[in-house]
């Protein structure tokens, strides 16, 4: 059966429907591409579980991701090693056995972090993504077995372990069968569906077959128009299967007359008339800002490359007196002669600069949070039951 039968069949629903309809039981969906540390925080505001690449991921974005109470999902970012050239898939940006054991560490720390928390949601408040090659049931039984310790440890620190089910010479079933067996415990069946994708009917062909307590449907989005009429279809063919998807939401609203980007430009403009003043970014991930208190005690707000780059242009000053700038900011300005004219509107453009940046960062979270909000996936989290795979 293909995607196109499959949708007829089981009855599709209009662009309209899918939309304001509300998410069904039993259906988590993550927003995938929450890698950076704004997008968390809108992620947060919008109460949608979060779903992150491992290897974009810089130690804030985990500081901040490990201070939320959501469930996530962690991908390995093999999605990126392979591209579809002419219809077939390339190797474009191999990962190497280290990088590997890097990404696996991050999984650990993530996952052993999460375990001493309470959470509010239907799903392990860790779910993370094995090894894989994307289009590849051997080189992904391969990585399973190689990773199978670390994978073992992440299992135990109480993480959910997704297994794409590459399509290939093994049935479906046969390949989970295989891959369980090489991993040595149970795992959550994921299905790819975008790169070397599988199709609908072959999804619910598996449950049908396997029954599993959870899958996973990588790269599916909730308003595909396949996606409730499956999502449907497996829930009648295996009463209490939970279903997770995941899907890159705030991509798809980045770019030119797109509704994240035209937000994000209006709400920094908006944010940063109030510069002057006092400016209570608090809302949207930020702090308050107050120009008055703020211009002649730069040292909070003036720091590291900025500060040199700006004791490098007051050019007026002796090479003495930059040194001692450099020192002690907020010292230096307490001399009335050092506190001229120059040095004001010196100040102001730099102090400008720097609420500039910060309140791009809270345009960029209120912009995320609201779209999130708005959409059909928003305000997920609440107090459910948890579910033991």
């Amino acid at each position: 059966m293909t995607s196109e039968s499959f949708a007829t069949k089981q009855g599709r629903l209009s662009p309209k429907e899918i939309i304001s309809s509300p998410l069904l039981e039993g259906v988590t969906v993550y927003a995938s591409g929450t890698n950076r540390v704004t997008d968390l925080q809108a992620a947060v505001a919008a109460g949608v579980p979060i779903g992150v690449d491992v290897s974009r991921l810089s130690d804030r974005a985990i500081e901040e991701m490990l201070a939320s109470a959501l469930s996530v999902l962690v991908d390995s970012g093999a999605f990126s090693e392979v591209s579809i050239r002419d219809g077939r898939i390339e190797i474009a940006s191999p990962i190497s056995n280290r990088e590997w054991k890097r990404r696996l560490a991050i999984y650990l720390r993530i996952a052993r972090a999460f375990s001493a928390k309470p959470g509010a949601t239907s799903v392990a408040r860790v779910t993370v993504v094995a090894p894989d090659r994307v289009g590849s049931q051997q080189i992904t039984l391969d990585r399973l077995t190689q990773f199978r310790s670390e994978m073992q440890e992440v299992q135990v620190a109480g993480a959910d372990i997704v297994v794409p089910l590459q399509v290939g010479p093994l049935p479906l079933a046969e390949f989970y069968a295989a891959a369980a067996t090489v991993i040595g415990f149970t795992i959550v069946p994921g299905m790819p569906m975008k790169k070397a994708a599988t199709t609908p009917a072959a999804a619910l062909q598996f449950v049908q077959q396997i029954r599993p307590k959870r899958i996973h449907f990588l790269g599916l989005g909730i308003t595909n128009r396949n996606a409730e009429p499956l999502i449907r279809a497996l829930q009648h063919t295996s009463p209490g299967i939970h279903i997770s998807l995941d899907s890159n939401r705030i991509r798809a609203g980045v770019g030119r007359h797109r509704i994240i980007t035209r937000k994000e430009h209006l709400y920094g403009i908006e944010l940063a008339e109030g510069w002057t003043g006092a400016l209570d970014l608090r809302p949207w991930g930020g702090s308050i800002h107050d120009m008055t208190d703020a211009i002649f005690q730069p040292s909070p707000w003036l720091t590291g490359t900025a500060l040199h780059e700006f004791a490098a242009s007051l050019t007026w000053l002796t090479e003495h007196q930059r040194k001692a700038f450099l020192a002690d900011p907020d010292g230096f300005l307490t001399v009335e002669e050092n506190a001229n004219d120059w040095m004001y509107q010196s100040l102001m453009d730099a102090y400008y600069t720097f609420v500039r940046g910060r309140t791009r960062a809270s345009a960029r979270v209120r912009a995320v949070s609201e779209t999130l909000d708005e959409s059909k996936i928003g305000g997920q989290v609440q107090a459910r039951r948890l579910i033991s795979y």
